[in-house]
């Protein structure tokens, strides 16, 4: 796990140039999601039968430069510590920092305990980290996009996620899920802010 973020044309989620166009006549990324791979990942132009995309989008402003803002996010096994849902996290991959990234979540949806593994598949220190769900429940793309400011940080952070049983999927995730979770990720944003804040402080920043 909103508004097509603009995505920089010319490279692909993992760092290689982009296609011309997808496999079904979508200009580069420019898709709905703003997040096309090309061949049949891309959600603009969709497989018959795909499911329905759940959006998500939060904005905060932080007061604290992109770097220190990119330290936060990407200490995946301290992402307990800001993310509110977040029951669990475990380090599936040996690497901690690139494109390739894997990790295992277990996120709390209502009460209930799911699965969440995730893939890094963008890295731009201090500019976007991009995420691939790959789980039976939670399948989709999202990403953390840092914007530098005059006082700080502009974090946008979008989630496009498929929702499962199809239509009745789509209706449970716009009329529950999606503002729920919309709280949620914004109570986390409030958290990642005041962390990223007081260690500026309290490193004289």
């Amino acid at each position: 796990m909103v508004a097509a973020p603009a995505r920089r044309a010319g490279r692909s989620s993992a760092g290689s140039a982009a296609p011309a166009v997808c496999a079904r006549g979508g200009d580069r990324r420019r898709c709905a999601s703003g997040y096309c791979l090309g061949g049949d990942t891309c959600r603009a132009h969709p497989t018959e039968g795909s499911h329905p995309v759940a959006r998500i989008e939060v904005v905060t402003h932080v007061e604290a430069p992109p770097e220190r803002v990119w330290e936060v996010l990407t200490e995946f096994e301290r992402q307990g510590d800001w993310m509110v849902d977040l029951r669990s996290i475990k380090m599936l991959s040996e690497q901690r920092a690139g494109v390739g990234v894997a990790v295992r979540c277990y996120t709390d949806i209502l009460g209930v305990a799911v699965r969440d593994d995730m893939v890094v598949t963008e890295w731009e220190p201090s500019e976007v980290l991009g995420v691939r769900h790959i789980g039976r429940l939670i399948a989709g793309v999202a990403a953390f996009e840092l914007t530098p400011t005059e006082l700080g940080t502009r974090l946008v952070w979008w989630e496009e996620v498929d929702a499962p049983l199809g239509g009745i999927g789509d209706a449970v995730a716009g009329l529950v899920i999606v503002p729920w979770v919309t709280k949620v990720f914004r109570r986390s944003l409030a958290r990642l802010k005041r962390i990223s804040e007081s260690e500026v402080r309290a490193g004289g920043a």
